[in-house]
């Protein structure tokens, strides 16, 4: 009966449609990328030579029915069927067109799973690229900044990565800026020597707060086309500016993020002629999500990338698919399939996906080779190697965070400390700690500021403090009352306090507003964590608190000369 049922619904398709079942025929596939560039307020586009590659025959399916592989799939007019979620089925005709778009969101140079994964993952897309369908690869934010390998070279390993693979661009998150924003726009100077990006860096809402500029290397969308098929692709980050030390955003804003997406979809439609246009945003919220797909127009939105809540996810909001990936093992890059009707002039049919580990095969031996570069450098080898102490559990931030703040306290010879437990991103494993496994457990590099307080502001701040600030071991609190030592602290008696810029600097504290003597040392956080835990005797636990010693402290800071960047570019 099912079977009866089925094929009646297949010829009133047909009849209805006007439609054959035909054997449809490889086409050539023709890929052209263009770059916005924003001067002054003229635009002007530079476009690179089509690539030819051949398109997937698939035989036996009318061209009204289009069939994708769904998560979650929808076709306007007609039925939809659909496939496993492990193909990949591409649908090219005169008047379909599928477009595979990947997303990779919070790589953070391979700290949540290893810095070697991108080029599994990078094989993947390489094979994606050379199979002849439409295919799109775009970065989300937070590529960059948390593993060893990529921190001690200021991302450099994984710009050139992603220069092979070929992606078509990159959004900024908020970690771009953890070495200062003018780091990333090293890669987009023109200057090859010192590493330079192949795709444009996108920032449509972050502007100077003086002129309300773009930054001079960013550009706020990138433009593809596929097949004919012209796909507008905007970059925006979201209103996370409490993600980012204070002092990195000097005489920097962020733009609304909704009104920054109508005037550019509208351009992309009106101005730039395309047919498709894509939102990558920085940041992930589902009533932000839900405004972005209401949009209607010439201001439209047919797919959305997230990223920054490290959220695995894939659905759809308003008739919009969207997705992000949480970058563990089984979360690591995202894909949306859009298939686009030349005759209606809208897309017809929508997937999104999250992919994991499974996916992956094999990894890229030019990736391979590059990172080996890298990876072997002498000065890298005996930094990332270099054994500060033995851990004898293992310590995750509720731990590891109370030990920092003593660090601080200590070291920099202040009564109080405070850090924040977000600045220790992973567990500290039983056995050797190293340089390189210290960069990934607290990968920022992140200042320690001082200031006075009275006591009673202390008193204040520690009875109101959010969740995620912890005070140095010394310190309690019970009935109203703060104590160091046991010993209730004077309301009117000043203090020195100590914390990272990251938490000084926010405006959401107390330090800037009531502080006095404000006082900005050369002290790195992870240079004291790093001098503390080789001052360990025996297993380190912190619990046991710290093990300071009033010596000079031994230099654990990297940094990389020009000299190094221009000997290990590729």
């Amino acid at each position: 009966m099912r079977k009866i049922i089925g094929l009646t619904i297949i010829a009133v398709l047909v009849f209805l449609s006007g439609c054959q079942y035909l054997s449809i025929e490889p086409t050539t596939s023709a890929v052209t990328t263009t770059t916005t560039e924003v001067t002054d307020s003229i635009t002007t586009s530079v476009t690179t030579a089509p690539t030819d590659t051949s398109a997937t025959t698939i035989s036996s399916i009318p061209t009204a029915v289009i069939t994708t592989d769904a998560t979650t799939s929808m076709l306007t007019t007609m039925i939809t069927t659909t496939l496993p979620e492990t193909e990949a089925t591409t649908i090219v005709t005169e008047r379909y067109q599928t477009i595979e778009i990947y997303g990779l969101n919070d790589f953070h140079g391979g700290a949540y799973t290893d810095v070697m994964m991108i080029s599994e993952i990078g094989e993947y897309l390489l094979d994606r690229k050379a199979s002849g369908n439409g295919v799109l690869v775009y970065a989300h934010g937070d590529m960059l900044q948390g593993s060893a390998l990529s921190n001690y070279y200021h991302g450099l390993p994984l710009i050139e990565a992603l220069n092979i693979i070929g992606f078509d661009a990159f959004t900024i998150g908020n970690h771009e800026f953890d070495w200062g924003i003018d780091v990333i726009g090293e890669y987009r100077d023109g200057n090859i020597e010192n590493g330079e990006a192949d795709f444009p860096i996108l920032a449509a809402n972050i502007v100077y707060s003086d002129t309300l500029e773009l930054l001079p290397w960013t550009v706020p969308y990138q433009i593809s086309e596929v097949n004919g098929v012209r796909v507008g692709m905007i970059g925006v980050i979201g209103q996370i500016q409490g993600s980012i030390s204070a002092s990195r955003l000097d005489n920097i804003t962020f733009l609304d993020e909704l009104t920054t997406v109508k005037k550019y979809s509208k351009i992309l439609r009106d101005d730039q002629d395309c047919d498709i246009v894509i939102l990558s945003v920085h940041n992930y919220d589902s009533y932000q999500n839900s405004q972005f797909a209401a949009l209607t127009g010439s201001e439209r939105i047919d797919a959305i990338f997230n990223g920054h809540t490290h959220t695995s996810i894939a659905g759809t909001v308003s008739g919009v698919p969207f997705a992000q990936a949480s970058n563990y093992s089984n979360s690591l890059f995202t894909r949306i399939t859009l298939v686009y009707d030349n005759q209606l002039k809208t897309v017809v049919n929508y997937n999104s996906a999250v992919l994991g580990e499974e996916y992956l095969d094999d990894s890229s031996s030019e990736i391979d080779s590059m990172l080996s570069i890298y990876n072997d450098d002498p000065d890298f080898q005996a930094y990332v190697s270099h054994e500060l102490a033995v851990s004898g559990g293992s310590w995750w931030r509720t731990d590891l965070a109370p030990w920092g703040a003593s660090v601080i306290r200590d070291y920099a010879e202040v009564d109080f400390g405070v850090v924040n437990g977000g600045g220790f991103r992973v567990t500290m494993d039983y056995g050797p700690v190293t340089n390189g496994d210290l960069v990934v457990i607290y990968p920022f590099d992140n200042m320690i500021k001082t200031c006075e307080l009275t006591g009673a502001q202390l008193t204040s701040f520690y009875s109101s403090y959010p969740y995620d600030l912890y005070f140095d071991d010394e310190v309690s609190y019970s009935g109203g009352v703060l104590y160091k030592n046991g010993i209730p602290v004077d309301p009117d008696e000043y203090y020195t306090v100590g914390a990272v810029d990251y938490v000084f600097d926010s405006e959401r504290y107390i330090f800037l507003d009531w502080g006095e003597n404000i006082l900005s040392t050369s002290f790195y956080m992870r240079e004291l964590l790093a001098q503390d835990l080789e001052n360990t005797v025996g297993e380190f636990d912190p619990d046991n608190g710290t093990s300071y010693v009033p010596v000079v402290p031994i230099n654990h800071y990297f940094d990389i000369s020009l000299f190094k960047k221009q000997y290990l570019v590729v």
